[in-house]
């Protein structure tokens, strides 16, 4: 398999599923079949265009990785409407299941060498950004969700309140790469401003915060690697 392939199929699905999906299309996707439709026909879009380096290969694996990702969305989201917790152990599974596919699929049809030269340092500095900004945040939101029933009611971002979080993990990220002694020092007193500015703004209760933050540590250190 041409690993290239692989971390630009991934790309692909990250900028269609998390980059590219606006509120307006999250909430068509969760109360119809056409807003999975649309949500889905956008992944195609990304990764059609992503691996159209490829040629056709890359094109036949997104139209068929657009008939994947339907069918997942659509079970998950059928499953969402009957299901009120453990969204987020759903959302972890749907990502897992996408991505397997993916590999699957890229097994099959990324055998072809690369026909423009890529940079994969490059392609995986992108990833990380992504997954340390959008599937984060969203990632964090749905775990306290199911945490505190009382927050479902509200909206799913506060505010600016994913802008907030995707600069305060970028920022734990970069701190990882410090020495240790000024790294864990730098994290406990972002940790200091994180929650001062969450409490005054979105009203979160400490616990709430600390779970946010607790979990964009854990991210952090597991893509320190990228």
């Amino acid at each position: 398999m041409n690993v290239s392939f692989f971390l630009v199929f991934i790309l692909g699905h990250l900028v269609g599923d998390f980059v590219l999906q606006t509120n307006k299309v999250a909430i068509m996707k969760s109360t119809s079949k056409k807003g999975v439709f649309i949500h889905s026909l956008i992944v195609f879009v990304s990764q059609a265009v992503l691996l159209s380096i490829y040629g056709i290969n890359g094109i036949i694996a997104s139209l068929l990785n657009f008939i994947i990702h339907y069918s997942i969305d659509s079970l998950k989201e059928n499953i969402n409407k009957h299901i009120k917790k453990y969204k987020f152990i759903i959302f972890v599974l749907d990502q897992i299941i996408h991505i397997v596919g993916i590999y699957i699929l890229s097994l099959n049809f990324g055998l072809t060498n690369n026909i423009l030269m890529i940079d994969l340092s490059l392609i995986k500095i992108l990833i990380t950004i992504i997954v340390l900004t959008y599937v984060s945040s969203v990632m964090v939101i749905i775990l306290i969700r199911d945490i505190d029933s009382s927050l479902i009611e509200k909206r799913f971002f506060k505010k600016k309140e994913r802008i907030i979080d995707a600069l305060t993990n970028l920022m734990v990220w970069l701190l990882f790469y410090l020495p240790l002694f000024w790294s864990i020092s730098l994290v406990i007193l972002l940790f200091y401003f994180y929650q001062k500015y969450q409490k005054e703004f979105f009203d979160y209760n400490l616990k709430i915060i600390a779970i946010k933050y607790f979990v964009f540590i854990i991210i952090s250190y597991l893509f320190l690697g990228g």
